[in-house]
Parts: structure tokens; sequence; C-alpha cells
């Protein structure tokens, strides 16, 4: 059984969302090829908290953590996305850039000894990743279209995740 870890990061409640819409029609087309448990989140409804100090000393630390700080990474359940074989992200497009709370979704999976080696190599296994994005107007073929897609390679290039569709 293949893992498809389903990513919402639009405001908008109901599909009246397109990246939404978008998003779940991927998912459609990889549950009917596959054999598939799907995880789900909705970022607006997951309430992840902001990187804080913390958060920072605690994810990049380069020596086995205590109890006490383990819980300070348990507000974020990074499994689901280590275990995916493949992530859907519907992403809508604000001002040119991803919405900040899929930019610290996407920060939070950055954690020493967990997705990445104590020299910052990546120890997440490859996955595909679908991007369905939404903008309103029409960026395609422009520079901004080339950035927004771009900062979603880079964030994940460096966790050596190259399958990335868009």
């Amino acid at each position: 059984m293949k893992k498809i870890l389903h990513i919402d990061s639009s405001p908008r409640i109901s599909l009246d969302s397109i990246s939404k819409q978008l998003s779940q029609k991927i998912v459609n087309i990889l549950s009917e090829k596959y054999d598939v448990e799907v995880i789900y989140k909705d970022l607006h409804k997951e309430k992840i908290p902001f990187i804080d100090n913390d958060w920072v000393n605690v994810a990049y630390k380069k020596t086995p953590r205590t109890d006490k700080e383990k819980k300070v990474l348990e507000c974020f359940e990074v499994q689901s996305f280590i275990d995916a074989d493949f992530m859907v992200m519907g992403s809508p497009m604000y001002d040119f850039n991803i919405p900040s709370i899929l930019k610290n979704y996407i920060e939070h999976l950055y954690i020493s000894g967990i997705t990445l080696d104590y020299k910052y190599k990546s120890l997440v296994n490859p996955k595909k990743i679908y991007i369905a994005s939404s903008a309103g107007w029409n960026y395609k073929g422009k520079e901004v279209e080339k950035d927004f897609e771009g900062m979603f390679r880079k964030a994940f290039e460096f966790l050596r995740l190259k399958d990335i569709f868009f």
C-alpha cells in the first residue's frame, strides 16, 4: 500500500479554493492508480506553531535529545512526511509567494537526526511531490512562476527530493 500525504494551505474552508480542488484531483488520480492510504492535513486546522527559539535549539541539536526536548518537536508530526510515498500539496500564490503557513510547515521538515543527519545530509527516502498551485492572475511562463516553483524545488531538493511536479 502506498501512502499519500495530502497538504492543503488555502485558508478557504470549502472547496471554493482552486488549489484544494486541484490537489484533491491529484489525490484521486493517484488513488485510481495505486492502493493508497491518504493522510490529510489542512494547515489552517493543524495549528502548527511558528518556529521559535526553543524549536530551533532542539531541531538542530547535534546530540541526543532529552524527553523534554522531544516534546518541543511533538507539536509537529513529521513521521507522516517521512513515511509518505507521495506528497500532494495545494498552494495558492499570495503576493508572488507561498502562504506563510505552508512555508512554516516546510521549515518544520528540517530536523537533525530525523530528516537530516548531523552533517545536514538528507535521511528522507525519495518520494514524488505534486504541487497544485493557483493564482488570481495568469503568470504562466513569466518570471514569477519560475520563482514560485523555484522556492519549492530548493526547499525539497535540500532533502534530496527531486521528483517535483507542478
